[in-house]
């Protein structure tokens, strides 16, 4: 019994680290391929945002402009120094 049980821990020892590299698969040339699309897509979505940003901007009049550039950094200025919620200082740790 105590010769089983000996190399049943033997073999337990020799292939579970077998089994867990076997699972460390590195990225093949599909999933780089994939990655990369991923990455430019988002990087043209963030392009896409900041063109639309420019033109809904451009469409306003001079006024309009002042009025929502004075109104953001108000409350830029306003929100500066305040506390974060307690649920996220709770979960988030020293984030606050």
């Amino acid at each position: 019994m105590q010769r089983f049980l000996r190399r049943l821990i033997l073999t337990g020892m020799v292939l579970i680290p077998l089994l867990a590299a076997a699972q460390d698969n590195k990225p093949n040339k599909a999933q780089k391929k994939s990655d990369k699309k991923k990455e430019q897509h988002v990087e043209n979505k963030k392009k896409g945002e900041l063109k639309g940003r420019k033109r809904h901007m451009s469409l306003q009049t001079k006024e309009v402009r002042k009025r929502m550039k004075k109104h953001s950094r108000y409350i830029n200025n306003k929100h500066k120094n305040r506390k974060s919620g307690f649920f996220k200082r709770l979960f988030h740790g020293n984030e606050h």
